[in-house]
């Protein structure tokens, strides 16, 4: 799993359930870090769930319908000076195919999970 937060940002490295810990997104040093990949989203598909507190309030995750909100591929992540956390990626049903960007407030943390 993936999380993202203003103070914290986990990234995965071989198995996804090592994790390693990077600085933070306030840092000035990220000012103008470009877009990185979040491993293994270019051949698996991953859910997004970004939360305020303990409270849902986005995501990419199987729903039981047949929404494009179901799986996510091709996710890159990229830390504002400011805070926020900017997602691109591709979502859709059973495939990413539709392009989308997703900035997440200051206040907001969000998980990516391999399916």
């Amino acid at each position: 799993m993936l999380r993202t937060s203003t103070l914290l940002l986990l990234a995965l490295l071989a198995a996804p359930a090592v994790a390693q810990q990077m600085p933070s997104a306030s840092n000035t040093s990220y000012q103008n870090t470009p877009y990185q990949m979040v491993p293994r989203s270019d051949i698996a598909n991953f859910s997004i769930r970004c939360f305020k507190g303990d409270q849902l309030i986005w995501g990419i995750y199987p729903r039981g319908t047949t929404s494009d909100n179901q799986v996510a591929r091709q996710i890159y992540y990229q830390p504002k000076a400011d805070g926020r956390m900017v997602l691109s990626f591709l979502r859709g049903f059973t495939t990413g195919e539709k392009q989308t960007t997703y900035v997440a407030a200051v206040d907001v943390n969000c998980e990516m999970a391999e399916q």
